[in-house]
This record gives C-alpha cells, sequence and structure tokens, in this order.
C-alpha cells in the first residue's frame, strides 16, 4: 500500500501517541495554523467592531469564531476521551510496518 503524506503524517502521530497519550495542549498545538487563523479573523472582528457604526458583521464574525473554537476543543476532547479505545485496537506492528516501507512499495493488506 501506498501512503500519501496525509496518511504518512496520521500514521506519524499516531505511533507518537501510542507511548504518550494526546493531551488537549498538543492537540491545540498540532492545529496551530488553523488557531493563528482563527486569531488574525478574531483581531479583525474586534478591529472591526469598534471602528465600524454597525458592528453587526464584526459581531456576527466573533461568533463564528467562538463557534469554531467550542467545536474544536469538542473535537479535541472526544480525541482525548477515546484514545485508550484506539491505542487498544490498533494494530501497532501493521502501523510500523506501513511507515518502514518505502512510498514506491507495495504491502500487501491483510
Amino acid at each position: 500500500m501506498t501512503l500519501t503524506p496525509e496518511q504518512r503524517r496520521f500514521l506519524q502521530r499516531m505511533a507518537a501517541n501510542r507511548e504518550n497519550p494526546p493531551t488537549v495542549g498538543r492537540l491545540f498545538w498540532s492545529a496551530r495554523p488553523w488557531l493563528f487563523v482563527l486569531v488574525a479573523l478574531t483581531a479583525m472582528c474586534l478591529v472591526g467592531y469598534f471602528l465600524v457604526d454597525d458592528p453587526t458583521v464584526p459581531a456576527f464574525g466573533l461568533g463564528a469564531v467562538a463557534g469554531m473554537m467550542l467545536r474544536a476543543v469538542r473535537q479535541i476532547r472526544t480525541a482525548q476521551d477515546l484514545w485508550p479505545t484506539i491505542a487498544d485496537i490498533t494494530d501497532w506492528d501493521r502501523v510500523t510496518k506501513l511507515l518502514a516501507a518505502d512510498d514506491g512499495h507495495l504491502i500487501d493488506n491483510p
């Protein structure tokens, strides 16, 4: 099986979490590019809220940012809560084998 770059990164994150279960802080850190976008959007909305005569649109933007953050927190908490189950059912030998293989080599699926 040839892994895509995204699949390889996912398996590498899983392998890294095998010994050290994911924490909320590490999961947020892995999502930092999106968090920077949310921070920038929040800053733009706050500036607009105070500078625009009608703050309706910036207020809507702030509400959207709050909703995105709450959604991210929920997903991260769910991932953290489900990790013990995921770790139990994962075939770690298979994960190691897939990561060790070169992209050009195929590995037979069991």
